[in-house]
């Protein structure tokens, strides 16, 4: 018996609810879009997430007509379409083509490291998981540390054979250790790169909510390169965070050592002058302006 009224819109969770991950919850609330576009992925997971399927597991992808979306967000096609398709420009939704009847598939993009830099800032979320797995308040206002907190950062499988590396818990004072002079791979501040090392790697694990424990090294010989050949730290960063939108890297670790053999694709300018340091770079320029003509 329906203890609800849906007739007179009084709602009740025992007449059935829609199961959203957390993280999900909260980089939607962070999410820098507009209300239309967040009220698309609500109801996109109510009609995902809020059904069973035959396999008897919750739907992670629907077709939905255009006139459907705009009876449920009720406004007109010119606003509905253009906000689908933002979404789908910002990696939150992922949209596709049924190719023998027509119209699209939706789902939402559980990656949100995927998700477009410019519509959510990644740090802030990972910064704010972090936050939430070192402990949770309870009713009395003690703090009590979780119990699946390891598990968390144990190396996993994923379902198509990825092998996620081990993770540690970033840790707690590590603005402080920086403070100190030194970052996490004992590079001094005061030492050439030291300082912009150190930033870029502070950045970096705020945005992965996880420092990887193997290959840092590694990463920071491939940082220091980096920054010798002219590129600020937060190219740096933002070249990884373009490379981490590819479907490729998106199950996978993504390391320094591959950002630098891409960064130079990635990121617009190069260093503070915005112009070529190398000269593969300068004669590329000088190729392909030949012929060219004067503006």
């Amino acid at each position: 018996m329906p203890k609800g009224d849906r007739q007179k819109l009084k709602a009740d969770p025992e007449d059935g609810t829609t199961p959203v991950a957390n993280l999900l919850l909260e980089a939607v609330a962070m999410a820098k879009i507009s209300g239309l576009q967040k009220g698309a992925i609500v109801y996109l997971w109510r009609r995902t997430y809020g059904w069973v399927g035959e396999d008897g597991k919750r739907r992670k992808e629907e077709k939905i007509p255009l006139l459907e979306w705009c009876r449920a967000l009720d406004r007109g096609k010119s606003r509905v379409s253009p906000a689908l398709s933002a979404l789908e420009n910002m990696n939150i939704i992922i949209r596709r083509q049924d190719d023998t009847w027509g119209g699209y598939y939706y789902k939402l993009n559980t990656n949100i490291a995927s998700w477009n830099s410019n519509s959510i800032n990644l740090a802030k979320l990972a910064e704010m998981v972090t936050v939430a797995t070192f402990g949770t308040v309870t009713k009395n206002g003690t703090v009590t540390k979780n119990d699946n907190s390891s598990q968390n950062h144990n190396g996993t499988v994923t379902k198509n054979g990825t092998e996620q590396l081990p993770k540690t818990e970033l840790p707690t004072l590590y603005k402080e250790s920086l403070k100190k002079g030194l970052n996490k791979e004992g590079l001094k501040k005061s030492s050439p790169f030291g300082e912009d090392t150190a930033k870029v790697f502070y950045e970096l694990d705020r945005i992965r909510g996880y420092r990887p424990s193997v290959k840092r090294k590694a990463e920071a010989a491939s940082i220091i390169r980096m920054l010798k050949a002219g590129y600020k730290p937060e190219q740096i960063i933002e070249a990884w965070q373009k490379l981490k939108q590819d479907k490729f890297w998106q199950d996978k670790e993504l390391f320094m050592m591959s950002v630098e053999s891409q960064i130079g694709a990635l990121v617009k300018g190069n260093g503070k002058t915005g112009q070529p340091t190398t000269r593969e770079e300068r004669a590329k320029i000088l190729k392909d302006s030949v012929g060219k003509p004067l503006r």
